[in-house]
């Protein structure tokens, strides 16, 4: 059975009823919902849950970042680090492709800033954590070694607080968006 139609779905079980909905999105496009009452298929009540859910997953972990690349370096060493690297290296790069995709012109001044100053915590945190890994240990006097890990320690910090701070901003109904006349027009449209 294909279950990507909720039609199909509707049809072939029994107690499920599809209806057609005529609705008017946001990008203000007129189209047709189809609406399954079954216990398959995901309403858009169970969806809106889902992704409430989702995102304060996702928040509740970014912001128990820092703990965990600490506890990861400290149970796997050199191996944890790598991985503790990996993610700072990821936050980089997607913050490169957002800054380079124009996201900071659709933002609010606070959050745009917000943005440009995680890039930079990430590339510090990058940069730091290369050089953490990369240096033998018996090369660097103890006094060398503790800057650059307290170096590291604070730029990862910062690049995780940053980024939890920006993401919960993106939680938020107008996701940090500045707002531009054709939001006004939608909002001012009875609905």
């Amino acid at each position: 059975m294909d279950t990507s139609d909720p039609t199909a779905l509707a049809r072939n079980r029994p107690g499920c009823e599809a209806t057609a909905k005529l609705v008017d999105n946001k990008a203000m496009e007129v189209g047709y919902q189809i609406m399954v009452d079954c216990d398959e298929a995901m309403t858009p009540v169970r969806q809106a849950t889902a992704r409430w859910l989702l995102g304060r997953a996702v928040l509740l972990t970014s912001g128990l970042g820092f703990p965990l690349t600490q506890a990861v370096i400290a149970r796997f060493g050199r191996g944890g680090a790598v991985a503790a690297e990996g993610v700072a290296v990821g936050l980089l790069v997607r913050d490169c492709a957002m800054v380079a995709g124009g996201a900071p012109r659709r933002l609010r001044p606070f959050p745009a800033a917000l943005l440009l100053l995680e890039l930079g915590a990430a590339g510090l945190a990058s940069i730091a954590g290369l050089a953490a890994i990369r240096r033998p240990r018996q090369s660097l006097d103890r006094t060398s070694a503790g800057m650059i890990e307290a170096l590291r320690r604070g730029a990862v910090g910062l690049l995780f607080g940053l980024h939890t701070y920006r993401f919960w901003i993106y939680l938020q109904p107008d996701h940090g968006r500045r707002i531009t006349s054709a939001d006004e027009v939608r909002r001012e449209k009875p609905r």
